[in-house]
């Protein structure tokens, strides 16, 4: 049994760890942090579910079809420089926290219910058997 609780000690570290500084670095570039945030680390998949994200601009902006066009550029833009392109450190902070190279990132986020959705493929698995 001593292997099992290695693996879940292992789990819950790397999750805790991808939270707090996903929290960390959202928060210095938006100015606020989300108010939930749920990650899950599946064989070489790393998903983040991250509830409030959207700031007061963002959520009066989307009322109408030309704000919500402009939130959703610049949500590409944040997404696809600060995850994607390793433009921002929390590509580089993520690779070292994982111990692996990030292969790709897609993100969806729901308007309604404030929520961004973040997915991340990494070129081996995250966990270890041991």
């Amino acid at each position: 049994m001593e292997g099992g609780w290695r693996i879940i000690k292992n789990y819950n570290q790397i999750v805790a760890n991808i939270k707090s500084g996903t929290a960390r670095i959202y928060k210095e570039i938006y100015g606020q942090g989300p108010t939930n945030l749920y990650a899950h680390v599946w064989k070489d998949v790393l998903i983040l579910k991250m509830e409030g994200v959207l700031t007061k601009l963002e959520q009066t902006l989307l009322s109408s079809v030309e704000g919500e066009a402009l939130v959703y550029k610049i949500r590409d833009h944040f997404v696809s420089n600060f995850f994607i392109s390793g433009g921002g450190t929390y590509k580089q902070w993520l690779e070292e926290e994982a111990s692996n190279k990030m292969e790709s990132c897609s993100y969806n986020m729901d308007k309604e219910k404030n929520t961004l959705y973040i997915f991340f493929i990494f070129e081996n698995k995250l966990l270890k058997e041991v």
